[in-house]
């Protein structure tokens, strides 16, 4: 009785505070005149009942569809409705404020998606260039677990606009630079907009040695002007669509095949270097190469590519390193970012590592990335060199992942090549954990030059992914490192809806070193905990607010304290997409040595303690003209630093988008004084989905450089693009560096 009493009573007060929910049902709710969703009383409390419920049965046509977006062929009349979208944002749980339709049907050759969106506010088209910004307007995005493993996916992306994005999903890691075939089409209406998808069934993965399939799908819907993220299957936060066991089901395709699921691509480039004083390694007037994909089985696929070259990838955003370490610069080169997941330790390769590029548990501040493909083909100094040919073979085995990288890479020293290999397997355990193991191996003709490690991690999910415990261990050798040589970093990750716990530890010995590893420190233990809190308030201007404590702790082998950041902090997220934050930072650094900031005032060694204040607002992206605010001030070593930032964009129309970055440093010690000013201007044409025209313009006293990157791309053919690059660079205040270079590369995909 006492028990009944109680649970009583906790339901009225719940109730009371607006947070009951009614039983949870798969149905769509009423509709008013405006097309917008009807109220209805409460959230989904119960996710899992709801998803169980989601299930969509298509059916296959004989009817020639033209991908135009109207959706006005009679077998889209005839094909099964699926409706009832959730919110996942503002208001997680509770049914969409407007309707959301769609029906899916397939042919032998391809899979067929046309969704109808209505709506009442107005629509924002972001930008329409390939790989768009999908998040700062309205879109639309299909999510096809193929396997029905729960693990991993295919996403295709649209607009208003029919701009196009694809994505590729391994474990939960977002692979944006994946490219596949498909094709999109949207078209705006009175009372909203409509989108029609064909995707081929040779762009997807699936065992079609089984006749019947059984697909996870899922759609979700932004609607950028009030913020509003909707999905066919909820999902309680933090998840989003790219969790694949959040998925419903997808039934009724049967009878279909992938084909030889062969993709040959060939391209030639040439190149004009006028009146340069630095030579890029390797650069030829003319060249060419080939690039093959083969799906070896259904799970199975072998990427080669001979000549590589990689003259279209836009330039790396610039960066002004006030520390001791080498900064991280992300991986943009397209042959190591596909499949990246896959050889992903940290868990945050979406965040643009490639292979490995986040941070998300190996350490805070990226303490080590244990595969990080960028060192593959660059010199000691940072400088591209020529990749003669490489392989890579991925996917599933008798129940394991397995990866096999090897690339060919012309070295820095003449007469010799590198040959860098890694080799990975991992098992799945339990419903959504693996354990895996990685060895890497890089040698060359040259004497004592070689480098090779191994490595096994564990990535272990509990409580449905709210709570995951994850680590690796590394050891590497090297010409007279054969001891102390070992990396091992474990982190535990808790959250919930309003809490988000972390704790964590790194060691790197002093003799680690892998070559294919980011480490910008040896020597080193770190000790690192955080605690968030994420509360969401409804019917306020303010949606969230996240206070947070964090603490990170790294000392010598010895336990002797190097250095010391603790913060509290108070992130806040509005109602209408802005944020603004503020933190308190204290501060402990050990130098042993004197440091040479910039190459302009050498701190001397000693004990450093500060603190300083951060202040950051940016506005709502979804506006015409958006922009951002900051301010670092306080203590900085031996004086002050005050770091100001800035920034605007402006979206002209769909086909115009620019923006301007500013940051400048004021650095004023006892050992001298200076000031640093990074400037960085884009401009963004989309003259339709397939042909964009592209400039970044970068203004840097740090390095004393003003750089130039303009590219212009035609998609003339799926996955054939042509493009002319120019690239530019010029020294200024004494700098009598210059560097110019004008690349035209065109590429044509032929799929069997």
């Amino acid at each position: 009785m006492n028990t009944l009493f109680r649970t009583a009573a906790a339901v009225l007060v719940l109730n009371a505070i607006g947070f009951s929910a009614t039983p949870a049902k798969a149905q769509q709710a009423g509709l008013d005149a405006s097309g917008r969703v009807a109220p209805v009383a409460g959230p989904v409390t119960d996710f899992a009942a709801v998803r169980a419920t989601k299930v969509y049965h298509t059916t296959k046509t004989a009817a020639e569809l033209v991908i135009d977006g109207a959706l006005d062929e009679l077998a889209w009349s005839g094909a099964p409705s699926g409706s009832g979208f959730y919110q996942t944002d503002p208001q997680n749980g509770f049914p969409a404020t407007e309707d959301t339709q769609f029906r899916i049907l397939y042919d032998d050759d391809n899979i067929y998606v046309g969704v109808t969106a209505f709506q009442t506010d107005p629509i924002l088209i972001s930008e329409l260039k390939r790989d768009f910004a999908a998040m700062d307007g309205d879109m639309i995005v299909l999510f096809f677990d193929t396997f029905h493993d729960q693990r991993n996916g295919f996403a295709f992306t649209t607009n208003p606009g029919s701009a196009m994005l694809d994505q590729q999903i391994a474990e939960g890691v977002v692979n944006a630079n994946w490219d596949g075939i498909f094709e999109v089409a949207s078209k705006i209406h009175d009372w909203g907009w409509t989108a029609e998808f064909r995707v081929p069934f040779k762009t997807l993965r699936f065992d079609d040695k089984q006749d019947a399939q059984t697909w996870g799908f899922n759609i979700q819907r932004i609607m950028r002007h009030k913020n509003e993220w909707v999905q066919w299957s909820p999902a309680p936060r933090p998840f989003r669509i790219f969790e694949a066991s959040i998925a419903g089901t997808l039934e009724g395709v049967a009878g279909v095949r992938q084909g030889m699921n062969l993709n040959v691509k060939p391209f030639v480039v040439g190149n004009a270097q006028p009146g340069v004083t630095l030579e890029v390694a390797g650069r030829k007037d003319f060249d060419g190469g080939l690039d093959v994909k083969y799906g070896v089985t259904s799970r199975l696929t072998l990427d080669l590519t001979v000549r590589t070259d990689f003259s279209q990838v836009e330039a790396d955003e610039q960066q002004v390193n006030l520390t001791r370490f080498s900064l991280f610069v992300p991986e943009q080169r397209v042959f190591f970012l596909e499949n990246l997941g896959l050889f992903d330790v940290c868990g945050n390769a979406a965040g643009g590592g490639g292979g490995g590029g986040g941070g998300g548990r190996c350490g805070a501040e990226r303490d080590i990335i244990p595969f990080f493909s960028r060192q593959i083909g660059l010199s000691p100094d940072g400088q591209p060199l020529p990749i003669r040919a490489g392989a890579r073979l991925t996917g599933k085995v008798a129940g394991l992942d397995v990866g096999l990288l090897d690339m060919n890479v012309e070295s820095s020293q003449d007469g010799f090549h590198d040959n860098w290999t890694v080799a990975r397997l991992r098992r799945d355990i339990f419903s959504n954990s693996q354990i895996g193991v990685m060895a890497f191996d890089r040698r060359s003709g040259a004497t004592d030059d070689w480098n090779r490690a191994v490595s096994a991690d564990g990535n272990l999910n509990f409580l449905q992914r709210r709570l995951n415990l994850s680590g690796f261990v590394t050891r590497a050798e090297a010409p007279g490192k054969e001891d102390d040589n070992l990396a091992t970093s474990v982190q535990l990750n808790y959250q919930e809806r309003w809490l988000a716990i972390t704790s964590g530890f790194v060691s790197i010995s002093d003799n680690f070193e892998n070559d294919f590893s980011f480490v910008p420190r040896v020597g080193i233990r770190k000790y690192l905990n955080s605690v968030g809190f994420t509360p969401r308030f409804r019917n306020s201007f303010i949606l969230e607010a996240n206070p947070r404590v964090i603490m990170r702790y790294t000392t010598d082998a010895s336990n002797r304290l190097l250095t010391r950041f603790n913060a509290v902090g108070i992130p806040t997220t509005f109602s209408d997409g802005a944020n603004l934050t503020i933190f308190r930072n204290m501060m402990f650094e050990r130098l042993d040595k004197p440091f040479l900031i910039q190459g302009r005032v050498t701190i001397p060694a000693g004990d450093y303690e500060f603190a300083d204040w951060n202040f950051r607002y940016s506005s709502s992206r979804a506006r015409r003209v958006s922009g951002n605010v900051g301010l670092r001030t306080g203590e900085f070593y031996s004086g002050t630093k005050r770091e100001l930032s800035a920034g605007g964009s402006v979206r002209y129309s769909k086909n115009l988008q620019a923006s301007v970055t500013w940051g400048r440093n004021f650095v004023d010690l006892v050992e001298g004084e200076f000031t640093t000013d990074l400037v960085g201007a884009r401009v963004d044409a989309s003259f339709s989905p397939r042909m964009f025209l592209q400039s970044f313009v970068q203004y840097n006293t740090a390095a004393r450089t003003l750089s130039t990157n303009i590219r212009y791309r035609f998609i003339h053919h799926p996955l054939s693009d042509f493009f002319i690059v120019y690239n530019e660079s010029r020294g200024i205040d004494g700098n009598t560096a210059k560097y110019r270079v004008v690349s035209v590369k065109l590429t044509h995909n032929l799929n069997f």
